[in-house]
């Protein structure tokens, strides 16, 4: 209570001196304490309906923000491979070919909402989804070159206008190459921009939204035929005035007159200068004011309690709404998507959702939680994750395996290659222990699982032939002989590496190393683990080969591709490596430590012979 009498007390300091004398020591002027006390009513009003406005208008932002990002993704990639071809000389033809596949390839996000890529390219207009230009048509005159070429090599979104070919509203997003003159674009019809618009504005009910450039250009409206108007300059002075009022601002938002309707703009800026407006009627409110007056004039008393009520329990509201808008900001800048799970009802309440993908499954469903989030997972996961995932948001098996545990979480691949994690949190547990409420919550952890994965692979790789290294490949091996995974074994040295050393120098010697490394690479499958164990010293373990006669062509393979190592920092002097092998089956329990033995003693006769020789650990078929 002491927080929010604090609140009133600064927004009554807010009003004036003159107002609080009149409030304290003029009871009598009781009209006026009237107005007073409506006029905090309204401010707090205001600031409520602000507060929500504004988190809408950020989250139209995110949205907006996101698409516009494939957008310039899109053209800023393929701007980059066409300067590419430049500079190799490509001719015409290569350069629409290119065009031709990045248009026909292009994201599905703006898939719907543009026909592909174009530029004027080498002093010649090329179209990727091949639309022939009419007679007299310049490509340097149009807006799209003529912006880009200004943009010193940055990209632009240019204005609205309408297109010369299909004569439908649309925005270019345009960037210049290197050389000043050349220009890649694509168009982006504008009915993008105006799903996204709808999309939200069918889920805020009572709100308006719309998107418009810095210079009133309006790019998406939820009122039919706003979209395309340029306020600044429209004949009705309603939407001058609109403009005007956005200008003078200085404020996240400000009440402009519409028709002789008041409305609360709330507004948030999106990239190329654009804006977010969500527009709210607030003409009731003024309706109010003047109902309340006239109460107050006839029971003065009662209405003066009310009032004090009131603007304590909108303060109380005002507070808390800040207090959740805060919080839900700080986890908007961590999640994508928050669900709070009724377990029992298998219902769900969805905090927010910042990935379109998932807004479109759910909607504005809130039942069937397994089926639902289920659905949506298939929507955003990338397919070689789908069946993990979708394990793992199991809600039947939930209860089980959260059992003593407070979160469980996954790390999963989405439709765009970029890493997420999404999380299982425990809320409210019955009696018994099992779930009454959780959270389901999914983050972006691109940047966080790269680095992790880098720092991994410099763990488990040897730095100088790119391969395992002896800590990680043996790590592997031991993991497969534990679950019965039998194989061949190989170890191997090169021959005389030391006279290498000697003779051309240690940098020749690294060069032999890496040329074996290599050789290993291309001559086992991806599934074998190729390691250096140090030194000249290597290894390879070949899951499921399982004998000689399976195991002798690989190495026969793999000895003739060793041979064909023809290197100048050796003045090409054949390499030659003594092999030893030995096999592992499904049904043996002996160590790793026996194993290497085996392969070692194997690789200590095959250096008895000279030029590259292998050995066969054969004592286990006896």
């Amino acid at each position: 209570m002491g927080k929010r009498f604090r609140f009133i007390r600064r927004q009554i300091k807010k009003a004036g001196p003159r107002t609080v004398i009149l409030l304290i020591i003029v009871p009598l002027l009781f009209c006026f304490f009237a107005l007073f006390a409506v006029d905090n009513y309204l401010k707090i009003r205001y600031e409520m309906i602000h507060v929500e406005d504004a988190m809408k208008a950020a989250e139209l932002s995110k949205e907006f923000d996101d698409y516009l990002d494939k957008v310039e993704m899109l053209v800023v990639t393929s701007a980059e491979g066409v300067e590419y071809l430049v500079d190799q000389g490509a001719d015409h033809d290569t350069i629409h070919k290119y065009l031709e596949i990045q248009s026909a390839d292009r994201s599905n996000v703006v898939m719907e909402d543009t026909d592909g890529l174009y530029g004027y390219i080498d002093g010649e207009y090329n179209d990727g989804y091949n639309w022939t230009p009419y007679e007299g048509y310049d490509p340097t005159q149009r807006i799209w070159y003529k912006e880009a070429v200004d943009a010193d090599g940055n990209i632009v979104m240019v204005e609205p206008y309408v297109d010369a070919r299909t004569k439908a509203l649309i925005v270019t997003v345009t960037k210049a190459l290197e050389s000043g003159t050349d220009v890649v674009a694509a168009d982006i019809d504008l009915s993008g921009f105006q799903r996204l618009t709808n999309t939200l504005a069918d889920n805020y009910n009572d709100h308006d939204i719309m998107v418009m450039d810095a210079k009133g250009n309006v790019i998406a409206c939820s009122v039919k035929g706003e979209a395309g108007l340029n306020y600044q300059t429209d004949d009705k002075q309603s939407r001058r005035d609109f403009y005007a009022s956005w200008q003078k601002s200085n404020q996240s938002y400000f009440v402009t007159t519409i028709e002789g309707e008041k409305y609360l703009i709330s507004l948030q800026d999106i990239k190329y200068g654009w804006t977010a407006f969500t527009i709210t009627n607030v003409n009731i409110l003024f309706k109010t004011l003047g109902h309340f007056a006239i109460l107050s004039v006839i029971v003065i008393a009662l209405l003066t309690i009310f009032i004090i009520a009131l603007i304590i329990l909108m303060a109380g509201r005002l507070i808390k709404a800040q207090d959740d808008y805060e919080s839900l900001e700080a986890m908007a800048n961590i999640y994508i998507t928050l669900y709070k799970i009724d377990m029992e009802e298998d219902s769900f309440e969805q905090l927010f959702c910042h990935e379109y993908k998932v807004a479109a499954v759910v909607g504005e469903k809130r039942t069937e939680a397994a089926r639902i989030i289920w659905d949506a997972m298939r929507e955003v996961t990338e397919q070689r994750n789908l069946e993990e995932v979708l394990e793992f948001t199991d809600l039947k098996t939930l209860n089980e395996r959260m059992k003593g545990k407070e979160t469980i979480s996954i790390e999963f691949l989405n439709y765009e290659h970029l890493w997420f994690r999404g999380r299982f949190v425990a809320v409210e547990r019955n009696k018994d222990g099992s779930l009454k409420t959780a959270l389901w919550a999914v983050e972006m952890i691109d940047d966080e699982k790269r680095y992790r994965d880098r720092l991994q692979y410099l763990a488990e790789t040897d730095q100088l032939t790119g391969i395992n290294n002896r800590g990680s490949g043996e790590k592997k091996i031991r993991k497969l002989m534990r679950v019965g995974k039998g194989g061949m074994f190989i170890l191997f040295d090169a021959d005389k590496f030391k006279s290498i050393n000697d003779t051309f120098g240690h940098d020749a010697g690294d060069c032999v190393l890496v040329a074996i490394a290599d050789t290993m690479k291309h001559s086992f499958r991806e599934r074998d683990i190729v390691m250096r164990l140090g030194g000249d010293e290597f290894a390879v373990f070949a899951p499921g080969v399982l004998g000689k006669e399976d195991g002798d062509p690989i190495i026969r393979r793999f000895i003739e591709a060793i041979e064909k190592i023809n290197l100048e920092e050796i003045k090409g002097r054949q390499i030659s490596i003594s092999l030893g092998v030995a096999f592992y089956q499904p049904d043996d329990t002996f160590s790793f430590e026996n194993l290497y033995k085996r392969a070692d003693d194997c690789t200590y006769e095959s250096k008895k012979i000279p030029g590259c020789a292998v050995t066969y650990f054969t004592k286990w078929y006896e």
